[in-house]
């Protein structure tokens, strides 16, 4: 049961990105957020934990104190460094899709593949 909801909230996704205008409206009175919110988001972020967790229990079965913190001690300067080639990629990217019709087309070919993605989750 849990898989088709899984399925279709990520088809009803797939449908408004694949509907979406491609209009960006930046709006005026938002304030960026922060380094220290960035900072504090990695903490709190969920999926990081689950992946930290998922990274020990695949890779360090018996996870005694020292093979843990060279698992950290790894896996903290590849996260940092995948994150910043995810916001260098974001940046380079962001000034290319500009316009809406580019937009557009980006969550089109977006949307497609997001939906694509459901017939693997049933394979």
């Amino acid at each position: 049961m849990l898989q088709w909801l899984g399925i279709a909230f990520l088809l009803y996704l797939s449908y408004q990105l694949f509907t979406d205008n491609g209009e960006l409206t930046p709006d005026k009175h938002n304030k960026a957020p922060t380094f220290m919110t960035g900072a504090i988001m990695q903490w709190l972020n969920p999926k990081a934990w689950l992946a930290s967790l998922s990274g020990i229990a695949a890779y360090i079965p018996n996870a005694e104190a020292t093979e843990v913190m060279v698992f950290a001690s790894l896996y903290l300067p590849i996260c940092w460094l995948s994150l910043v080639i995810w916001v260098w990629v974001g940046k380079i990217l962001g000034q290319y899709f500009q316009s809406p019709a580019k937009m557009r087309m980006l969550n089109k070919i977006l949307a497609i593949l997001l939906a694509a993605s459901c017939v693997l989750i049933l394979a």
